[in-house]
């Protein structure tokens, strides 16, 4: 026999005997609690004891006080005891942990260059001076008023209020080692340019290193600016077309777009990328053996090769004798062996990849062992990318070489025309939400079909922000609208998840993302030939296109919605707040 115990406002309750079955389901479903071979007079009795439990919660038995329900309130950190260091000075301490090796080992390798260089001990000595002196600075930065270290500290510190129940010592803390840490990685992006000297102001003494310290905050906060206007300095220089950009318009462009390009939600989905296209085209050997040998639990990521092993099986399932249902082990593994020979590049070869918008070659410079980047952009930044507006670029017969001046343009030079079906994978990393006209958008995914292989085996990744493509939903009614015009293009939305980035937090760095991956697999030109270009709308569209409403159609929309409250905003209010009464006669 079961009893049941029911929630009732007065806790654990016994249920009534005439309870139907439909009605147990219901409160198992409210929640409840079964009580198996326990008579219902016992069940009661429990009752009893809960209900009398909960009224005397406040005089335990134990005779010891109760313990207080809710959170406990940390103990807000009292002020430096006097004689201790000053707490920049502890600060620099604790943060020499996880940052003086980074430091030393930088400045020791900028010193293995040099002709004379200094013993270790001097690097692992300017690396402190330059922590201490950092969080020195950093914290005479947050003690001025808010309005002047919020101008002064942008782009160093996270100077958002503090979470609830932190005390204060604790928020400065966090912002100190924030600000040593944001700036130890802003010296070590370029070591050259920026950490080189400061070996020799170490040289002259605690001042000149001071100085070292100002100078590098101010030059951090004067690129966080530049970075913010990255879209304005980007449509200045598509204005200037016909002629070739100022050169101090491309350098600040360059000096935005690097900014752009080493922050974290930028490094993570790229190196997203770099992973996903070593699994899809199988470039390990070791995980092709795996995919081509092993069982069917290493074949459960799509890959290149999964469409083109579908096609075999079908074909030579109609070959099979009468009676046999399938293929031996050797057979299967002869069958996956021949289309991987047939499609997958050959192992060991480089990867073709064509990177669009990429002003700092990314993947050339951190995955070159891996693929064969051809990295275009506006206003390079690195010797290795090529100068080209891609809206202008020619394409040429398949097989055709490259027509490169290098004696114009910055970089690798300006290039002027690409062969036709001359890369395996094109990557878009955040170039479509710089472009102002959908119909330019249209003639860039068009003409980077035609760069892609005729067969269908290419692969096109469209990476950009999740404000203006959307994120991945494996339901195809809530598939952004912008995927259907990129499909017309030519291209096939892949359907396994794992080939698209749409997670919001990174678990590596912890930040948000704020960008989302696409991946498209390329159809074969039969299909996708007589089809236009079409215009390639987004999500910032929509934002830009809903202009600022008037106070008279705001007061329309509210009286729709509420005539009372429309009312109340149009009648106009006393000093007072109130509205203005009429006097009595």
């Amino acid at each position: 026999m079961w009893s049941w115990m029911v929630r009732g406002p007065y806790g654990w309750q016994p249920s009534s005997p005439a309870m139907g079955v439909w009605r147990r389901h219901q409160v198992r479903a409210e929640g409840c609690l079964p009580l198996p071979h326990v008579p219902a007079r016992a069940a009661a009795a429990v009752a009893v004891v809960l209900m009398a439990s909960r009224c005397d919660a406040k005089v335990p038995r134990s005779g010891r006080p109760a313990r207080p329900r809710g959170r406990r309130r940390r103990p807000i950190a009292a002020e430096t005891p006097p004689g201790s260091p000053p707490p920049w000075e502890l600060a620099a301490a604790q943060a020499s942990r996880y940052l003086l090796r980074p430091l030393t080992s930088a400045l020791e390798s900028l010193e293995s260059n040099a002709e004379h260089p200094a013993p270790a001990l001097v690097a692992e000595d300017a690396a402190l001076a330059l922590l201490v002196e950092t969080s020195r600075l950093v914290g005479g930065l947050l003690r001025r008023p808010d309005a002047e270290h919020r101008r002064l500290l942008d782009g160093l510190v996270d100077l958002r209020p503090p979470r609830q129940r932190e005390a204060a010592g604790r928020t400065v803390r966090r912002r100190l080692h924030q600000g040593m840490r944001n700036l130890t990685r802003f010296l070590l992006d370029s070591r050259q340019d920026r950490l080189a000297p400061l070996l020799p102001a170490f040289a002259l003494g605690v001042a000149a290193v001071h100085r070292f310290v100002a100078e590098a905050v101010e030059a951090k906060r004067a690129l966080r600016v530049l970075s913010r206007s990255f879209g304005t300095l980007h449509q200045q220089v598509l204005k200037a077309r016909g002629c070739r950009p100022d050169e101090h318009l491309c350098t600040a462009y360059r000096d935005a777009a690097l900014e752009n390009m080493r922050k974290r939600w930028n490094i993570v989905f790229h190196e997203w990328c770099a992973e996903t296209l070593m699994h899809y085209f199988l470039l390990d050997p070791e995980e092709r053996r795996r995919w081509v040998q092993g069982d069917r639990s290493d074949r459960s990521r799509v890959t290149l090769l999964t469409a083109e092993l579908r096609k075999a099986v079908a074909a030579e399932r109609g070959r099979l004798p009468p009676g046999v249902q399938g293929w031996t082990r050797a057979e299967w593994s002869g069958l996956a062996q021949g289309a991987a020979d047939a499609v997958l590049p050959p192992a060991g070869e480089r990867l073709r990849l064509l990177d669009l918008g990429s002003c700092g070659n990314y993947f050339g410079l951190e995955h070159g062992d891996r693929f064969s980047v051809t990295a275009l952009d506006l206003a390079p930044a690195d010797p290795s990318v090529y100068e080209c507006n891609f809206l202008e670029l020619a394409v040429g017969p398949p097989g055709s070489a490259a027509l490169v001046d290098e004696a114009t343009g910055a970089g690798a030079g300006l290039l002027r025309r690409l062969p036709a079906q001359g890369f395996e994978v094109a990557v878009l990393a955040l170039l479509l939400s710089y472009l102002p006209e959908a119909a330019a958008r249209g003639d860039v995914i068009a003409k980077v079909r035609t760069l892609l292989p005729a067969d269908g085996r290419g692969l096109l990744i469209i990476a950009d922000t999740v404000a203006a493509v959307g994120r991945y939903s494996g339901t195809a009614g809530d598939r952004p609208p912008w995927i259907a015009t990129v499909e017309a293009a030519g291209f096939r939305l892949l359907r396994d998840p794992q080939m698209h980035f749409s997670r919001l937090r990174d678990r590596r760095f912890g930040t948000i993302n704020r960008a989302a991956c696409f991946s498209f697999a390329t159809v074969p030109v039969q299909e996708a030939a007589g089809r236009s270009p079409a215009a390639l709308p987004l999500f910032t569209d929509e934002k830009a296109a809903a202009l600022p409403r008037s106070h008279a159609e705001h007061l329309q929309a509210g009286a729709r919605r509420s005539p009372r409250s429309a009312v109340r905003r149009a009648w106009p209010r006393s000093r007072a707040g109130r509205a203005p009464t009429r006097k009595k006669k």
